[in-house]
């Protein structure tokens, strides 16, 4: 089954963030998926800006599932220095999808987060990238906290 018989415009090949894999995935072309914590500087400020450039759709995770699985503090600043690097080095910042920071499970949190960092969140967008927003359980339904979302980030063009 190729992504073209899916509903799905895109149809990431996940779990890329070794060498090896990488390299053979972008090699190809293939849409890849990658965690911001596991990338090396060269992936960073090399291989992936020439996979986008090339026209190479990527996904990068923020590693906060991984995190609440280990029970371990997120280095948000890691991640948000990965993504704008990635933003900043490529000429096709369209082809790049990006997690918005969240805490699994913990709505409250997400939102905190997402009020303390909105104004990269909206640099993001205004610079083309995809950002996906995690809709965490709690208070508010899926629908509220999208809304919430649009508020401090601002709505899709």
């Amino acid at each position: 089954m190729s992504v073209s018989d899916t509903p799905w415009k895109y149809a990431f090949h996940s779990g890329m963030s070794s060498s090896a894999d990488l390299r053979a995935a972008t090699d190809l072309g293939l849409p890849v998926g990658v965690v911001a914590t596991l990338l090396t500087t060269r992936q960073i400020f090399l291989t992936l800006p020439k996979h986008l450039n090339a026209g190479g759709k990527l996904f990068v995770d923020s590693g906060a599932f991984s995190a609440f699985q280990k029970r371990t503090t997120m280095d948000w600043e890691k991640v948000f220095q990965t993504y704008e690097t990635l933003i900043n080095q490529t000429a096709q910042s369209g082809n790049l999808s990006i997690v918005a920071p969240d805490v699994v499970g913990d709505q409250v949190s997400t939102l905190e987060l997402w009020a303390e960092h909105a104004h990269r969140v909206r640099n993001w967008v205004e610079a083309g990238a995809r950002v996906i927003v995690p809709l965490q359980v709690g208070r508010l339904s899926a629908g509220d906290l999208l809304e919430e979302a649009f508020k401090l980030f601002g709505r899709a063009p």
